[in-house]
């Protein structure tokens, strides 16, 4: 009797344990992270400022003029200046057009690529 006694109590604990160990709702799947569409736009600078950046370039065939905000974390590989030609990779945050990089590009002169455009036809050279 007191084999079965035992047995019992142990049995009992062990369903108790099992039941306090598992989950009494199931967990719900972390969120999956959001991936950031990084953006490209390519024109010349019409002002800039330590905050914003306003370039004009051609969006579907029509000229545009588009507004970057400029923060600590953007990365300028030259210094922008009105007129330069420049690379400007964005991303949409909250309606905005928040700069991550910012390429100046140097300018083609008239000189150059008239030059360009002599060594372009000159016949091969044999």
């Amino acid at each position: 009797m007191k084999r079965i006694f035992t047995v019992t109590v142990a049995l009992l604990l062990l369903g108790a344990m099992s039941w306090a160990a598992a989950p009494g709702v199931p967990a719900k799947p972390a969120k999956k992270a959001r991936i950031t569409r990084i953006r490209v736009a390519l024109g010349k600078v019409v002002a800039v400022s330590a905050t914003e950046l306003v370039i004009r370039h051609k969006v579907k065939g029509k000229e545009e003029t588009t507004t970057f905000t400029l923060n600590g974390e953007t990365i300028k590989e030259g210094d922008p200046a009105a007129g330069n030609l420049v690379t400007v990779h964005y991303t949409i945050k909250g309606g905005d057009n928040v700069a991550t990089l910012v390429k100046v590009s140097a300018a083609r002169t008239e000189k150059a690529s008239t030059a360009r455009q002599a060594t372009d036809s000159a016949p091969p050279k044999k």
